[in-house]
């Protein structure tokens, strides 16, 4: 009972504090330059969702081909599409028990009829869902799921700061925007996707928090990567002279 009564208190403070903060923030700090930070956020963990969901396409594709025989036919090409197919049906029916379909869709279904909202579970259903679909070899692309994911993202962090039906509104598109910048690198390309197919505000505010978010994404994704890419440099540099004085060493006891 103590153990309870804890976990109710912190949840209690943990909830007061957040509640004085939002009021703090509506004294002091305008919405318009609110939304600049949390579109800067949304960039951000779109970028890493991006990330991860490469990094598990990549995973489970070289995992299921590593042992295969890539300069000859083989039956498991038409078996492994047909079992990722099989496979994500079933957590979707299963686990996730919504409909996620094409997921530009249900981003614009959203803003249309739900006033920009989107569940919580869209952050990472999509990821998971296509990243099995596309890793066992399934004809589909990333632009889809991670459109949803970006949306979702930015939709669920406007929500948990009570931000108005307009605001979703620039953050469904924000993530989005971010998406298409991280799965595909080109911050611009994001944008004009989200002017043309999301139908998006071409208001100067709308517009700059796009840029933000996009280009947001584009510097978490290069900080990440090339700090990845300097430590695998290092990590061979490393290598190659622990191999050169193991030969000199060998060279000079021969």
């Amino acid at each position: 009972m103590d153990c309870k009564e804890e976990k109710v208190n912190g949840k209690r403070g943990v909830r007061e504090v957040f509640l004085n903060f939002l009021v703090w923030r509506e004294r002091h700090i305008k919405e318009k330059n609110f939304v600049l930070v949390l579109a800067f956020f949304v960039g951000i963990f779109s970028g890493l969702a991006a990330i991860v969901l490469k990094f598990l396409i990549h995973s489970i594709s070289s995992g299921l081909t590593s042992h295969i025989n890539l300069e000859s036919g083989n039956y498991l090409y038409i078996l492994l599409p047909a079992a990722g197919v099989v496979l994500t049906a079933l957590y979707v029916r299963y686990v996730v028990r919504d409909n996620i379909s094409h997921g530009v869709t249900r981003v614009l279904y959203a803003i249309s009829q739900k006033k920009s909202r989107l569940k919580r579970h869209n952050m990472y259903s999509s990821v998971l869902a296509s990243s099995v679909t596309i890793g066992f070899g399934g004809s589909v692309g990333a632009e889809g799921p991670i459109v949803f994911t970006g949306a979702a993202i930015g939709s669920n962090l406007g929500r948990v700061f009570r931000m108005s039906p307009r605001i979703l509104m620039i953050l469904v598109g924000c993530g989005a925007a971010a998406g298409i910048a991280g799965i595909f690198k080109a911050p611009i390309a994001g944008m004009l996707f989200t002017l043309e197919v999301l139908m998006c505000s071409l208001h100067w505010q709308q517009r700059g928090c796009r840029i933000l978010s996009a280009n947001g994404c584009m510097i978490f994704l290069w900080l990440l990567l090339s700090r990845r890419h300097a430590c695998g440099l290092t990590l061979s540099l490393s290598r190659r002279t622990i191999c050169k004085n193991r030969h000199c060493t060998i060279g000079t006891t021969t």
